[in-house]
C-alpha cells in the first residue's frame, strides 16, 4: 500500500512538472483572412451624387493583401487602373465599417459594406458623394 502511495505520488508530481513547464503557444487570430477583404477586387460601378458615371470599368482593380501581421486589421494594397498604379497600407475598422488608406503622404477614410464577393466604398471627394462598388476577382 506505501509503494503505491509513493508511485501515486510520483506520477502527480511528474504530471505536474510536465505540464507546468510547457510553452503556451500564443494562437494568432488571422483577422483579415476572417473578414473576407484579401484577395483582387475589379471596379464594377460608380455613382457620383447618386448619378452613375458611365464611364467604361474594364481596368481598375484593387488588391488587399496581408502584411508582417496577422494578429491585426492592417495590410498591404495595391491599386491599379488606366494611367496609375497606387501603393499603400490599408487599416479595417470592422467595428465602424471605415477602411483607412495610406499613401503617397495621404491618408484617407471610407465607410464601406463587405460581402462574400462585393464591397462598397462611400466617401466625399471635391464636395461630391462618391459610391464605388467592387467585384471579388479571386
Amino acid at each position: 500500500m506505501k509503494t503505491f502511495r509513493i508511485l501515486s505520488l510520483l506520477f502527480v508530481t511528474s504530471l505536474f512538472i510536465t505540464t507546468a513547464c510547457k510553452k503556451k503557444e500564443v494562437e494568432q487570430t488571422e483577422n483579415l483572412i476572417q473578414t473576407g477583404i484579401l484577395g483582387k477586387w475589379k471596379l464594377d460601378m460608380r455613382l457620383v451624387n447618386n448619378i452613375s458615371d458611365l464611364a467604361i470599368r474594364c481596368c481598375d482593380t484593387l488588391n488587399f493583401m496581408t502584411d508582417s501581421n496577422i494578429a491585426d486589421f492592417k495590410g498591404d494594397f495595391k491599386a491599379t487602373g488606366v494611367g496609375y498604379e497606387t501603393d499603400g497600407i490599408f487599416t479595417l475598422n470592422p467595428t465602424a465599417n471605415t477602411i483607412q488608406f495610406d499613401y503617397n503622404n495621404k491618408q484617407i477614410i471610407y465607410t464601406f459594406q463587405l460581402s462574400v464577393n462585393r464591397i462598397t466604398f462611400e466617401y466625399i471627394e471635391d464636395e461630391q458623394e462618391i459610391e464605388e462598388s467592387w467585384m471579388k476577382v479571386d
